[in-house]
């Protein structure tokens, strides 16, 4: 067991004496810190999809030290799923800021049925994209009673304008970013 810190982590590779060091580690929300930092540190690097280590994530002895031995064999045996991480800081940056671009989409998809759902309470059947747009939404809000249903509206519409900001930002920064990569051009 090693602590989750960079000098831990580098202290533990490094103490491994071996003429070829050869790492895998399921894909999380650390795996792209984790290439980051041990990539320099080792031969083989291998980041495996957890979706497709059945004999680890349905082992009857689910345990970490089994875990390891059962990770350890796959990796031997040519048996793990690699997803690939690349080792370029560029594509990183635009791999997250692709992720972050989708994130926004998806919470704007989100409230947008949020906002319907909050119409449907006050008995108004919301079709179309007019209620979200800046211009319609003030007829749709006369629609709602005064209140708290309309105010609640209004507050989600308050969201709905900081999201959309950020998801157009979020856009810009991704078509300057994907600019550097021939195969976006394509």
């Amino acid at each position: 067991r090693v602590p989750t810190t960079a000098e831990a982590l580098r202290t533990a590779l490094t103490g491994i004496h071996a003429g070829e060091k050869w790492l895998t580690f399921e894909e999380g929300g650390m795996a792209l810190w984790l290439c980051d930092l041990l990539r320099p540190l080792v031969q083989r690097l291998l980041v495996c999809d957890p979706r497709e280590n059945a004999l680890i994530g349905r082992s009857a002895k689910k345990r970490d030290e089994w875990d390891v031995r059962a990770l350890c064999r796959l990796f031997r045996l040519g048996e793990l799923k690699e997803i690939w991480h690349s080792s370029d800081p560029a594509r990183n940056a635009f791999l997250l800021t692709a992720e972050t671009y989708l994130q926004l989409s998806k919470e704007i998809v989100r409230l947008k049925n949020v906002l319907k759902a909050w119409y449907r309470r006050g008995g108004v059947m919301v079709r179309g994209s007019t209620p979200y747009s800046e211009k319609g939404r003030k007829a749709w809000l006369a629609q709602l009673p005064a209140g708290p249903l309309r105010e609640g509206a209004r507050m989600h519409y308050a969201v709905l304008d900081t999201l959309s900001t950020q998801w157009e930002h979020a856009w810009q920064q991704l078509t300057a970013q994907g600019r550097a990569f021939p195969e976006i051009a394509r």
